[in-house]
């Protein structure tokens, strides 16, 4: 089954514009999952 990740501890900071999508893009390529989810 795949595995998705999605930003929920960063969610303050991305909507505070404090981390961009792509900071966590670039984070989440270490986690071992599937895709991402926004």
């Amino acid at each position: 089954m795949p595995l998705a990740g999605f930003p929920k501890c960063f969610l303050d900071q991305l909507v505070a514009g404090e981390m961009t999508a792509d900071e966590w893009i670039d984070l989440s390529a270490e986690l071992d999952v599937d895709g991402l989810e926004f």
